[in-house]
């Protein structure tokens, strides 16, 4: 084997067993910060997800029962020709249903 060749030959060895040493370098420091980032997401200190699916429940039969005793209310007050004087009974009675709503809007954006 030449001389020349032999040493073209070494280098390129050299030149790649540098290389392979590098980029093992480089796969280890990737595979170590990604191993922290699976570490945080696992034990991070994040809020922890509250589970309220029973408040839209118990809202929504709220809000179905007061509308049931309202609607019975009003037939009562139909039936014996009171409406003219209870007026300001069910203005009251719509604004407790709109603050009830809001509240229950508010609620919900505030998760």
């Amino acid at each position: 084997m030449n001389r020349k060749a032999l040493i073209l030959y070494i280098r390129d060895l050299r030149d790649l067993e540098i290389a392979a040493r590098r980029i093992e370098k480089l796969y280890q420091e990737e595979k170590k910060d990604y191993e922290q980032v699976l570490d945080s997401l696992e034990n991070g200190k994040f809020m922890s997800e509250i589970e309220e699916p029973i408040f839209g429940v118990l809202m929504g039969c709220g809000v179905c029962f007061l509308m049931g005793y309202f609607c019975n209310w009003l037939k009562k007050l139909v039936a014996l020709q009171l409406w003219n004087y209870c007026f300001f009974g069910v203005a009251i009675f719509f604004l407790f249903m709109g603050i009830v709503f809001l509240f229950a809007v508010l609620m919900k954006s505030c998760k």
